[in-house]
């Protein structure tokens, strides 16, 4: 009996249980599961306008000098004058003297030269004045054979006759001979002196030549400035002998620096067919907190494209400096130029394009896609051109689950 016990109880319990938990089961309440709801997310939005627009490009770029050269003496000698300006940033004014070479060699070359030329137009005188005496003394020489010429023709008329003998003959045209020779002679001396002349007339010309070099020389031994400008790279200074070419200092026209900066191919192109020459512009040259502004206009283009530097080169003159800023060449400047005109796009802020060529604009609390073509990047914005109707609000957020039909509000 005991033995059965021990193997009804259990199983007894066992049972119970079973019942009891049947029995909750079939009693429990029945739960009703919640209805859906549609997640509304909240957006940023901006409306389209409608509306020309001109972007501004931000480049960067750097002075330089549109015109400079290297002083150079065109003489040698001693350096005996140098100008107090000759020192790095000194500057001059156009026609002001930089330095002074001795020019004591230079003053008596030209002296030589001169004194050479004044006794080459003496020795001339002498001549012309022998030659014109020669001349006279060829019309008296002519004159006397034309009258021994005539006492011949007499003595020849009446030779045979008593009046005449064969030894007047004889003498008149003995005399017609030495007349002719003197003549012939007197001829040869002209011709010999005129040709002398000739030759003095080239001696004093190459003199003048020479003495015009001399001179020339002798104002070169000061070294002008060709144009205002300032100076730098001094390498000269009184005392120093300098020589023909030695560089003395560079000097940069103050006058004439320009901007120069980099457009990248598509940029280049762009502003090419929409005018590039002749454009305005605005640079601004940063020291410090100080900020100086600087107006230009675009005057020419590289004249060698380097496919290297992935774009061209162009050079603004600078046309206005309000502040007067103490502009030098190698600063570096911001530069603000006007990109074309783009007519009747929409500006949105670059957050709002989808896959290049997708905005979402929001109807009756949804989003519908709607194409568009990117105009222009300006950074945080851009342009656009599309299915876009003026007062549509399209999306600005970044969202990851963003598509076609999603429901939003907008953020206030």
């Amino acid at each position: 009996m005991r033995t059965v016990a021990k193997t009804l109880v259990p199983i007894a319990l066992l049972a119970a249980s079973l019942a009891v938990a049947g029995y909750l089961r079939s009693t429990r309440p029945a739960v009703q599961p919640a209805p859906a709801i549609e997640r509304v997310w909240t957006v940023r939005a901006e409306p389209v306008r409608l509306a020309d627009h001109r972007p501004i490009l931000q480049l960067y770029g750097d002075l330089v000098a549109g015109r400079e050269v290297t002083l150079r003496p065109l003489v040698a000698g001693e350096i005996v004058e140098a100008s107090a300006k000759l020192v790095e940033g000194g500057a001059f004014a156009e026609g002001e003297r930089v330095i002074a070479i001795d020019p004591f060699d230079y003053e008596a070359a030209r002296d030589e030269l001169a004194a050479e030329e004044r006794e080459a137009r003496a020795r001339r005188a002498e001549l012309q004045s022998t030659l014109e005496t020669e001349w006279t003394m060829l019309r008296l020489d002519e004159t006397q054979a034309e009258l021994v010429r005539r006492d011949l023709a007499r003595h020849e008329q009446l030779r045979g006759s008593q009046a005449a003998s064969e030894k007047a003959l004889d003498d008149a045209q003995m005399a017609v001979a030495r007349h002719e020779a003197a003549l012939a002679q007197r001829r040869q001396t002209i011709g010999t002196l005129e040709a002398r002349l000739e030759q003095q007339d080239a001696v004093i010309k190459r003199l003048g030549v020479a003495l015009r070099r001399a001179e020339r020389a002798l104002a070169d031994t000061e070294l002008r400035a060709p144009f205002a400008g300032f100076v730098t790279e001094v390498t000269a200074a009184r005392g120093k002998r300098v020589g023909v070419g030695d560089p003395i200092a560079r000097l940069i026209d103050a006058e004439r620096l320009e901007i120069r900066f980099m457009l990248s191919d598509a940029e280049f192109g762009r502003l090419w067919q929409d005018g590039l020459i002749g454009r305005e512009l605005q640079a601004r040259w940063r020291l410090g907190e100080a900020r100086f502004p600087i107006e230009g206009r675009i005057a020419r283009v590289e004249s060698t494209i380097d496919p290297a530097s992935g774009g061209v080169e162009v050079y603004a003159e600078i046309t206005a400096n309000p502040e007067a800023a103490p502009l030098r060449p190698g600063a570096f400047v911001t530069v603000l130029l006007p990109d074309r005109l783009h007519r009747e796009v929409v500006e949105l802020p670059a957050s709002a394009l989808f896959h290049g060529d997708t905005v979402y604009a929001i109807e009756d609390g949804r989003l519908r896609p709607r194409s568009v073509a990117l105009v222009a990047d300006l950074g945080a914005r851009i342009l656009l051109r599309g299915d876009l109707a003026a007062g549509d609000p399209v999306v600005t957020s970044r969202l990851a689950e963003i598509g076609p039909g999603l429901k939003v509000e907008v953020a206030e």
